[in-house]
């Protein structure tokens, strides 16, 4: 149920993160890689919210200024790693109709990464 519930607030975060990355991408002509971060930075605070009060309801009962800081820190860390793909494969296949496609990678591997943190470091009862 969780990860369901992680699914639904990643997925509603991903649209607003994507919306935001290829608009400022392609209508802006941010490069690819800053785009993703931009678009991944703006959608971490939605997701951060709903994450408390529904996705992990269990595991925390309320907002909290310290899990809020580490939840900064985990979204550091994670947004290293997706611009760190999109920017490697990017500069590896270099052909300008796979950028959705590296995109989407980047969004898989930020996506696994932030779950299996989120729950075994963020929002665990034990590590509060």
């Amino acid at each position: 149920m969780q990860f369901g519930r992680f699914f639904i607030v990643s997925l509603i975060g991903l649209v607003f993160d994507v919306s935001v990355s290829w608009g400022l991408f392609r209508l802006f002509g941010l490069p690819l890689w800053s785009a993703a971060g931009i678009g991944f930075l703006s959608a971490a605070g939605l997701n951060y919210v709903l994450h408390e009060v529904w996705t992990f309801k269990e595991n925390s009962r309320n907002v909290s200024t310290r899990r809020a800081l580490r939840y900064i820190a985990l979204v550091l860390v994670v947004l290293s790693l997706r611009v760190g793909v999109v920017g490697a494969l990017e500069f590896l296949i270099a052909e300008p109709q796979y950028a959705f496609r590296i995109f989407l990678v980047g969004v898989a591997v930020s996506f696994l990464a932030n779950y299996t943190a989120s729950n075994l470091l963020l929002f665990n009862k034990e590590k509060q």
